[in-house]
């Protein structure tokens, strides 16, 4: 990838930790290097090579900035959002978590 085919764009994520993520169980869905001291991950999607930089949020927001650099520019942002789940509505699925007998019940037993 050279340098005049790639574009960046930045967009805000909320309640998001590319660190947290890459030490889950995330990295089995995708090959790609992680950088601790800045923050950012490069990985193939397909013929896309996607970087990400994570800027953390700050403790009032809860919203971090999310750069990524790639060919395409709008796949990127679409498949970062759809690989790593950032428009899922945490709030309805913390509520609903909970509310499971099965799983209330091995926490509690936990």
């Amino acid at each position: 990838m050279t340098l005049e085919n790639v574009h960046v764009r930045e967009f805000e994520v909320k309640d998001f930790n590319l660190k947290h993520t890459f030490e889950s169980a995330q990295p089995i869905t995708f090959c790609g290097d992680y950088d601790e001291q800045t923050n950012s991950l490069v990985y193939s999607e397909g013929v896309h090579v996607i970087n990400v930089m994570h800027t953390p949020h700050s403790s009032k927001s809860r919203k971090s900035k999310i750069t990524v650099a790639s060919k395409d520019v709008r796949y990127a942002e679409v498949h970062f959002r759809e690989k790593f789940r950032v428009s899922d509505n945490l709030e309805r699925i913390y509520s609903k978590i909970d509310t499971d007998r099965f799983l209330h019940n091995s926490i509690t037993k936990y």
